[in-house]
């Protein structure tokens, strides 16, 4: 059976974090913070129950697990981790397998295994360089553009998250 899906979009990666501060004197450590973010861009309520991500991570969806219209949901290479970090984000569990830091196959199938959204992303080229290492993840700049296009991609904007500092 085929059934077409086009209402869940593969929105953001975080495949390649950039370097935590340590200790004085010590050299900053890399972070192994990794997530991929979905999207339901449809006009109605997903049930995700069976869906998976397939690829370098992987991750099966639960029963019960659903998305509303215009809401995200994030799958995380350690979801613990990545809840402590971000209390109020929508995150469904930790996958497994890792997503490589220079390019990566990520695929949503859906219970029947047909494939809803694909991304393959790079570290270089046209993709956006903040998201190698940067700190930045790779962000859809639209949910109804082909997020085959690495043109479609943007790295995200951290600048709030810094403070100014005085020297």
């Amino acid at each position: 059976q085929f059934t077409f899906h086009d209402e869940i979009v593969i929105n953001e990666i975080m495949y390649h974090h950039g370097l935590l501060p340590t200790a004085e004197g010590q050299p900053a450590q890399t972070s192994p913070e990794q997530w991929i973010e979905l999207y339901n861009r449809g006009p109605g309520i997903v049930d995700l129950a069976g869906w998976s991500i397939d690829g370098g991570a992987q991750f099966r969806f639960r029963p019960g697990q659903t998305l509303p219209p215009g809401g995200y949901l994030v799958v995380a290479g350690d979801a613990a981790a990545l809840q402590a970090n971000y209390p109020l984000a929508p995150i469904a569990g930790s996958f497994t397998g890792q997503l490589s830091l220079r390019s990566e196959v990520i695929r949503l199938l859906d219970p029947l295994g047909n494939p809803a959204d694909e991304v393959r992303y790079y570290d270089r080229g046209h993709w956006p360089a903040y998201a190698d290492g940067g700190g930045s993840s790779l962000e859809l700049q639209d949910p109804d553009a082909d997020n085959a296009c690495a043109e479609t991609w943007a790295a995200s904007d951290e600048s709030g998250k810094t403070s100014w500092v005085t020297y």
